[in-house]
């Protein structure tokens, strides 16, 4: 399927992001069309938005925009909606990045050797990496005392061989900000 737009002033960067998304969908067979984007966009902002002003803004009706709700969670690309907290007020003040090289793990042995790291609570997020590192992951904790006994932790699992700790001083965007839609 061949996609195309014309650049037209502003509108060129919005275009081309438009088309890449639609372009993504497609392969993944998700025909998304501009209804859907627009709600995707405005839900992405604003989960909590009332169904009828959402109906409102984007100019649907609202059985219309309940059907197409349905349709994107039902085809996985809404999954799930999220509360985003203030865990400094929950009692975990420090954000760290704790990068990760691991021993060597065969490919589908990683969730069985990594189990004990994966359950820890305070897990904010695990990627593998290509590079140097192999692994990258964010965490919440209360104090330095709290961050000794989870680097203690992960270094007594086998299959992590060295970590390197950072501590995020200042989040000027966070993941929930990220909107490809607009």
């Amino acid at each position: 399927m061949e996609i195309s737009f014309e650049k037209v002033g502003k509108s060129t960067k919005n275009a081309q992001k438009n088309v890449e998304t639609l372009k993504r969908c497609v392969k993944m067979g998700i025909e998304l069309t501009e209804i859907d984007k627009k709600i995707l966009s405005e839900v992405s902002d604003n989960a909590r938005i009332p169904a009828k002003a959402l109906a409102r803004k984007i100019n649907v009706h609202p059985n219309t925009l309940l059907q197409r709700m349905k349709r994107l969670q039902s085809k996985g690309v809404i999954q799930g909606f999220h509360g985003y907290l203030d865990y400094g007020q929950l009692g975990l003040d420090l954000h760290l990045v704790i990068m990760m090289k691991l021993t060597h793990i065969n490919p589908g042995d990683d969730t069985v050797k990594l189990k004990e790291i994966l359950k820890m609570r305070e897990l904010e997020a695990f990627y593998s990496l290509t590079g140097e590192w192999d692994a990258i992951t964010i965490w919440r904790v209360r104090d330095r005392q709290h961050l000794s006994e989870i680097i203690r932790q992960i270094t007594a699992t086998p299959a992590v061989s060295k970590t390197l700790t950072n501590l995020i001083l200042h989040t000027y965007r966070a993941p929930h900000q990220f909107n490809p839609l607009k």
